[in-house]
């Protein structure tokens, strides 16, 4: 074997002992949920649209957090007469200091959402389950219609919410 191969390999095979077996133990450690439990686990489930997002520093200074303020369109779980919602998640920037998590939801000005919410022993709402709790809406640019990643349209995913929801009250 040629000593440029010989080397090639070796590269291969570092490359995947530092990204693959590392990336392997950190999703061994995440919990994936259903469908039904993020609804059965969350005090709220609402769809809408991120009208705001404000990053400050925690009361002991010692972490960033991002007030998430969601304009709300559909409340799928939860009260009716609520419009907007604010959600609490880790990370941010201030002051040009910037913190991230990797299992934290990432939200956008003004994008459409679907967010699976639960209120924390403080009363405030964070998204449950880290990252799983939060679905982007997409727009079709011919029908217009909204959809989740994946295809299903916004009507069926909040369908199956609902009767996932269902399934609970009657057990």
């Amino acid at each position: 074997m040629r000593t440029s191969q010989r080397f090639q390999k070796q590269v291969l095979l570092t490359l995947l002992v530092f990204f693959l077996i590392p990336l392997a133990e950190v999703q061994s450690q995440v919990v994936q949920s259903s469908m039904e439990q993020l609804a059965k686990e969350s005090d709220a489930v609402v769809v809408g649209r991120v009208a705001g997002l404000t990053s400050e520093w925690n009361e002991s200074k010692t972490r960033i957090q991002t007030r998430v303020t969601i304009s709300i369109d559909q409340n799928v779980k939860g009260d009716a007469s609520v419009k907007s919602m604010t959600v609490l998640v880790p990370g941010g920037e201030v002051d040009g200091v910037g913190e991230v998590y990797s299992h934290a939801p990432r939200f956008l000005s003004d994008e459409s959402v679907v967010v699976f919410a639960k209120k924390n022993s403080s009363g405030t709402y964070q998204v449950s389950n880290g990252n799983q709790g939060k679905y982007t809406l997409l727009k079709d640019e011919v029908s217009s219609r909204l959809s989740v990643a994946g295809g299903k349209s916004l009507e069926e995913f909040t369908a199956s919410i609902k009767t996932a929801l269902q399934i609970q009250e009657t057990k």
